[in-house]
């Protein structure tokens, strides 16, 4: 399930380009309006300030629950609950395409924030670290509520 929904992130750029080109937008437009009053204040690297929050808008809301919408709504959910795959493995699956398309998501926020001048202290490892917690966040924010949501109206049919 998980390479399926993996195959279908490129068939769909409408979806993925806009959740890339606003973090990076609002990062630089952030650091370019913000960067000297919040150092008039105090705050020693808002660059550094602001990787997080870009990467925050770079995850959230980024999901392929859409996809198993479609899925329940077209019959083709419920195809694939008569196959011998178990029913925690067909969402997982889109759960794990999330986390991996979050975790790409942030690589050119992350890339960009080297480019600025953004330096982490804890070197490959803080990097790694901050990829997994980014992953961790967009991977669980609408694609864990969804099939709750949906598997009810699912079933009444």
């Amino acid at each position: 399930m998980a390479t399926r929904a993996l195959r279908a992130i490129p068939r769909d750029p409408a979806a993925v380009i806009p959740a890339l080109i606003v973090p990076l937008f609002f990062f630089v437009v952030n650091i370019g309006a913000l960067e000297s009053v919040a150092e008039g204040i105090g705050v020693a690297d808002f660059r550094a300030f602001q990787l997080p929050v870009a990467i925050v808008f770079a995850v959230t809301g980024v999901s392929r629950a859409s996809d198993l919408v479609t899925d329940i709504s077209s019959g083709y959910f419920d195809r694939l609950l008569l196959t011998p795959m178990r029913r925690s493995a067909l969402l997982l699956g889109l759960m794990v395409a999330d986390l991996v398309l979050v975790m790409a998501l942030c690589v050119p926020v992350l890339i960009l924030g080297f480019f600025v001048g953004v330096e982490f202290a804890t070197g490959l490892s803080g990097v790694l670290a901050f990829l997994l917690v980014g992953g961790l966040w967009g991977s669980r924010s609408p694609a864990s509520r969804m099939p709750s949501r949906c598997a009810p109206e699912a079933r009444r049919r």
